[in-house]
């Protein structure tokens, strides 16, 4: 075999060995941490608002009049009562986030008192979204923390990765919520084209 075409064969070889490394290191069956991230944050919308709702308008008391025969009018009523939550909502009034009002109704023989919410200029600062019922509204931001730990199983070609969250941003709606670390779980699985978040 002549020099040319030998050197051409251990070039070709040492070709061959760069491209099959190339390809064995781009199709990694580890799962790193950063990938982790990457994974955890597209599964679940992080960084994601977190919402509280409330109602607006809450069950304060009701009497019903006399039907015939002497008999009560017997009422079911599915509003939360407002003794119940007169707390909470006295200390959003007393921020300046919201108002509440006392109304009265009288339907089909029923005398109701209702506890009717709200927002202010300032808690509509936060609101999400409003319903016929009730306000949904911004109290925090969760958001990725870190990846704490990863453990691989090789032959089931299977991870499983602890992470943190974190709220931050806390609203005066959300004042209540713990802005500590919250610890998570996270299943994966590895596949032809890569790892995916398991069920």
């Amino acid at each position: 075999m002549n020099t040319t075409k030998y050197r051409f064969v251990v070039m070709l070889e040492i070709l061959s060995m760069g491209i099959i490394v190339f390809f064995m290191s781009g199709c990694s069956k580890t799962l790193s941490r950063d990938e982790a991230e990457t994974l955890i944050k597209q599964k679940h919308n992080l960084p994601q608002i977190e919402t509280v709702k409330i109602v607006k308008n809450y069950h304060k008391s009701h009497y019903g009049d006399r039907g015939g025969f002497g008999m009560e009018i017997v009422t079911i009523v599915t509003s939360p009562y407002y003794s119940e939550f007169k707390t909470m909502l006295d200390g959003l009034q007393s921020k300046g986030l919201i108002t509440v009002n006392e109304t009265k109704e009288y339907n089909g023989g029923i005398h109701y008192t209702w506890a009717t919410v709200s927002l202010t200029d300032e808690g509509k600062k936060y609101l999400v979204k409003e319903s016929r019922g009730e306000y949904e509204i911004k109290s925090a931001e969760i958001t990725f923390g870190q990846i704490t730990g990863i453990q691989m199983n090789d032959q089931a070609k299977v991870a499983e990765a602890d992470y943190t969250l974190q709220r931050i941003n806390i609203t005066p709606f959300g004042s209540a919520s713990s802005n500590d670390i919250m610890n998570r779980h996270q299943s994966f699985s590895l596949y032809d084209d890569g790892w995916r978040i398991g069920n």
